[in-house]
């Protein structure tokens, strides 16, 4: 071996320092940029909101993002109601929950949603006694 070994241990630690540059800049942390919105929130809208049911009477509660826009019972097989809420354009999921009273037959029960000018959309359940089901409107 060739040298002094003080030498060689200069070289070392320069070599090391000379490395610990680029280690710092690829190890330090990264401040994101505040990430853009890519869609406005949606507007508030009146929501035309329609029950029917094949049995009568019955209860029910419909929600939105975990809030109870509607509820009630009903004596007549068909009720509705215009509601205040935000529909994007995406659409939405309701919640609908409830039970008929008496009776153990299967029954079915519909909800139709109308925003605004646009065509109504009707989804439906079936159920004996209790209905609990998310239906996803466009």
């Amino acid at each position: 071996m060739r040298g002094s070994p003080i030498l060689r241990a200069v070289l070392v630690v320069a070599a090391l320092l000379l490395l610990l540059v680029p280690l710092v800049q690829l190890t330090k942390p990264v401040h994101a940029a505040p990430v853009a919105q890519s869609a406005p929130p949606a507007a508030t809208s009146v929501v035309h909101l329609e029950l029917t049911s094949t049995r009568a009477p019955f209860e029910f509660e419909l929600r939105h993002l975990g809030q109870v826009i509607w509820s009630g019972s009903a004596t007549e097989n068909q009720v509705s109601k215009d509601v205040a809420m935000n529909f994007p354009t995406e659409g939405v999921d309701l919640e609908l929950k409830g039970q008929w009273t008496g009776g153990v037959s299967m029954a079915a029960i519909k909800l139709s949603v109308a925003n605004g000018e646009a065509r109504a959309v009707e989804k439906s359940l079936w159920a004996t006694k209790e209905f609990d089901d998310v239906l996803t409107f466009p």
